[in-house]
């Protein structure tokens, strides 16, 4: 059965657009694995704790060594970890906040970017142990970034490209959503969005 693991992060529940695009890609993924499983994470109802100091000591430790609190505050890095291998295909919607993704995001990659589960070293240089997956990525934006003097300033998608081909995962689908403070040309950048979901479902 294939899974995929979709990931929301926007502090608004109700009436944002980065779930309702995502609501849009699950829709078109479901219908195309009729017989496929979707795990739901909503990272503000159910935010992942930062990283304490036992558990960033117990990344360098074998796990038969470890104490009990750093095991305790390992469980959480670990049961993430676990859902992420069993993903087929991730999708990951976000808004940006002042310049990158919410905090609630970044605090998921801490746990889930771990040395010996999702890279690991050879010869000093990292190698991701997480291939073969898919990642619809969705970003979303007040502003219009794409083509103007602070395009720059839009740190999010080099740090989570950068995050998760450290991971090993390479295939990455972004579907950019931008201005939707900006009523003027809204639908259509909305549609246009739309229109490529529907032509990377359609290949």
């Amino acid at each position: 059965m294939r899974t995929l693991l979709r990931i929301d992060t926007s502090s608004r529940i109700e009436g944002a657009y980065s779930r309702q695009v995502a609501d849009y890609i699950e829709q078109k993924w479901t219908s195309r694995y009729e017989d496929g499983r979707v795990v739901q994470k909503d990272l503000m109802r159910q935010p992942v704790p930062i990283l304490n100091n036992y558990a960033v000591a117990g990344f360098g430790m074998a796990k038969d060594d470890m104490p009990t609190e750093v095991s305790e505050s390992l469980s959480v890095s670990e049961q993430l970890i676990d859902e992420l291998k069993k993903a087929d295909d991730v999708l990951i919607s976000y808004p940006l906040y002042n310049f990158n993704m919410p905090a609630v995001l970044k605090a998921y990659f801490d746990q889930v970017i771990r040395p010996e589960y999702t890279f690991t070293r050879k010869e000093g240089m990292p190698q991701g142990l997480l291939k073969d997956k898919r990642v619809y990525l969705v970003s979303v934006k007040g502003g219009i970034y794409t083509g103007m003097p602070y395009e720059a300033l839009d740190f999010s998608i080099p740090n989570l490209n950068t995050m998760l081909n450290y991971m090993g995962i390479e295939d990455i689908q972004l579907f950019n959503l931008e201005g939707t403070a900006q009523e003027e040309g809204l639908q259509e950048r909305v549609a246009a969005v739309y229109q490529k979901i529907d032509e990377v479902f359609n290949q």
